[in-house]
């Protein structure tokens, strides 16, 4: 880097950058930062962060600890240079941090404080103390009102200080994506040649995979020809659901109807919305949910829980079920199967609803909360 000073106006955790949800916040978010600060610092994986070395008011510093291991802990006070403010895009902030004059974290939700019977001692313990600690911070963002409604209510923390800025889906990148569809034309052939349902997510317990299985089977008695795609890792964060690996393995009704595709790119997954019959999003707990705005985007229509925060980000743009009623769910996979006026008209209101959400509002309320920060040191 041509600007060599040890002194930052930011610094930016961003070792979450390629995850889902977090990593979508971050990458938005980045290039609005080095647009805003004179001069900042990107903390990460330095394979991850290779587009932005050639920034000059942009220094970056490679990291190699994993998220919530002991390790970072060290790493993150020993490499986060001096700097006027800190940001974690995440509650597994720094615990010893004095090199930062202000400090503003992120957290998307509370979701370990509201399923901690689902974790270990260890882990329970680990998100009761990080959680307390992020929300001591000079400034809290979260993203949905419900997420702010939930850290008020789990941690204490006072609300004055807590700022939402909403999610959002990169239109223009996915309107890129749906206008090169042709070049996806093999898996295009390959997906158009199936009838299914799709999840898009990771495989975590509150993600309600278990029940979603449940309800699929019971449609696969009327349609054998009917699959189910999972799209997503089972590997983030402080927990996964193997259970759901077990429940397809021990069912051989299953095993030959569901697919897990794992972690694939946005030009594959633009291909798996459009050919699919409907997103299936039966959520016990979201912070926002993106998934459900994505599909809605690109025209396929939504069948989302009222947990959380999906009726505040899905609107009039989804069918809710009951997310606890395996009947229930079924029940809405059959009606949006069978019935193509509501399934239009889903689609028309899940357009709509769109266009409420934007990244350029979510990057301007964190961007300039951050500059206020920064002046008042």
């Amino acid at each position: 880097m041509i600007n060599k000073r040890k002194s930052v106006d930011l610094a930016v955790d961003c070792r979450m950058i390629e995850m889902s949800g977090i990593g979508r916040y971050i990458r938005s978010l980045i290039p609005a930062l080095i647009s805003g600060f004179d001069y900042i610092a990107i903390l990460g994986y330095e394979d991850e962060l290779k587009e932005y070395e050639t920034f000059k008011n942009v220094r970056i510093i490679s990291l190699k600890s994993k998220i919530y291991s002991p390790f970072e802990q060290f790493e993150l006070f020993t490499k986060i240079p001096r700097c006027n403010v800190f940001l974690s895009p995440h509650y597994n902030v720094p615990l010893f941090l004095p090199q930062a004059q202000k400090k503003a974290v992120i957290i998307p939700d509370v979701n370990h404080l509201v399923f901690a019977s689902e974790l270990s001692l260890a882990k329970k313990i680990y998100a009761k103390i990080f959680y307390k600690h992020a929300t001591t911070f000079d400034c809290v963002f979260t993203i949905s009102d419900f997420s702010k409604s939930e850290i008020v209510r789990y941690t204490a923390c006072n609300p004055a200080k807590i700022h939402v800025a909403k999610c959002a889906i990169d239109t223009i990148h996915f309107k890129k994506l749906i206008d090169m569809a042709s070049n996806n034309f093999l898996l295009d052939e390959v997906l158009r040649k199936k009838r299914y349902i799709l999840y898009v997510g990771n495989i975590k317990p509150h993600k309600n995979l278990k029940r979603s299985l449940l309800a699929f089977e019971k449609n696969l008695l009327i349609d054998p020809n009917l699959k189910f795609i999972i799209v997503g890792k089972a590997d983030n964060f402080l927990t996964k659901d193997s259970e759901v690996f077990e429940i397809v393995k021990a069912n051989s009704f299953l095993k030959n109807n569901v697919e897990f595709t794992g972690k694939i790119n946005d030009a594959d997954l633009v291909s798996y919305y459009q050919n699919a019959e409907l997103l299936l999003f039966p959520s016990l707990y979201e912070g926002f949910g993106l998934p459900p705005l994505e599909s809605m985007f690109i025209g396929c229509p939504v069948i989302s829980s009222r947990e959380g925060s999906l009726p505040e980000i899905c609107g009039q743009g989804a069918l809710y079920c009951d997310a606890y009623n395996i009947d229930d769910i079924a029940d809405k996979i059959k009606r949006l199967l069978s019935d193509s006026l509501l399934r239009d008209k889903l689609i028309d209101l899940g357009n709509k609803n769109v266009l409420k959400y934007s990244w350029s509002n979510f990057n301007g309320i964190i961007l300039n909360k951050l500059k206020e920060l920064s002046l008042k040191n």
